[in-house]
């Protein structure tokens, strides 16, 4: 028995691997589950065996207060899902190493390099992998042209948008954000698994998206993308479930334009499909066999509808 603690438990993407845990290896782990509000407001509550109501992650008090948190709940495997927590609790983070925790995030290293969107390019290019030009100064761009725009360090599709070529002038010295140049859609997530040797993918073309989570997709699978995901995981060391976005440029060349370095908010639509990608993970963060039955990829394709389900949480 293994006691696992997923943190941002509010999310999305959180829904959706404590119900994956609850359904498949609730005799194998008790879940506690964190986040900032207070439970009767967070859905994922009711697969948790705790609730632990935590201070906001730019609190100075956060970290010294999660570990206490994770002693005190002798925590085994540890789940953080936005990006400043899987900063703050990577795979070789001493603290956690000392009390024998896992985090299914992965190195300081590769944090550093992937999750901060200007890094991502300059690692990406480094290794041979198509990805967008990231403009640093203003003489680099053309007021009439147009420019797409991201959050440095962000979550799903909030803070992107496309703007003007005088608007990206503006906000190009701006520290929190990073100027791109735009790609053509539509705009491609792509749910990936590692099971330590191969890599593993299933493509969501995004068809609606609300509150930067995917609602509506056309489930694939492309052996391009994968071609370029098997070079990617070959160079860098990334955890076992993850989600990238491509686009393509003019000339229809695919280009990776975002990694997460988790699952993705909308990669419950792939499990839909059978490509349970989170299921596969979670048997290994827990020391369980897997099984490359769970990952189906749908022939031809199929589409996929999100609705919306209501919980009582209290």
């Amino acid at each position: 028995m293994k006691n696992v603690m997923i943190l941002s438990a509010g999310t999305a993407t959180a829904w959706h691997i404590a119900q994956v845990l609850q359904t498949y290896y609730a005799a194998h782990m008790r879940l506690v589950a964190c986040d900032i509000n207070p439970q009767y407001w967070v859905h994922t509550s009711v697969f948790a065996d705790q609730f632990i109501q935590v201070p906001p992650i730019k609190d100075p008090a956060y970290r010294p207060t999660m570990l206490e948190h994770i002693r005190a709940n002798d925590i085994d495997v540890l789940i953080p899902l936005i990006d400043d927590d899987i900063g703050c609790f990577s795979n070789d983070d001493p603290d956690l190493n000392a009390m024998g925790v896992r985090s299914t995030a992965p190195s300081a290293k590769s944090v550093d390099a992937l999750s901060d969107k200007g890094h991502l390019t300059e690692t990406l290019r480094q290794i041979g992998i198509y990805s967008p030009r990231v403009f640093t100064a203003a003489e680099q761009m053309d007021p009439s042209k147009r420019y797409f725009i991201k959050d440095r360090i962000g979550c799903g599709s909030r803070g992107a948008a496309t703007v003007s070529g005088r608007e990206a002038i503006e906000l190009v010295a701006q520290p929190g954000k990073v100027v791109q140049e735009i790609y053509y859609g539509p705009e491609i997530t792509v749910d990936a698994v590692l099971d330590g040797k191969k890599v593993y993918t299933i493509c969501r073309e995004r068809k609606e998206i609300k509150l930067g989570v995917s609602t509506k997709c056309r489930v694939y699978f492309d052996k391009d993308i994968q071609s370029i995901l098997e070079r990617l995981t070959k160079e860098i060391e990334l955890p076992s479930v993850f989600c990238v976005q491509f686009m393509k440029d003019i000339n229809g060349e695919w280009v990776l334009i975002d990694l997460n370095l988790r699952s993705g908010g909308g990669t419950a639509i792939s499990a839909a499909v059978g490509f349970q990608a989170v299921r596969f993970a979670a048997a290994g963060w827990l020391g369980l066999p897997r099984n490359l039955a769970w990952l189906k990829r749908p022939v031809g394709g199929k589409y996929v509808v999100r609705t919306y389900q209501e919980v009582i949480t209290q």
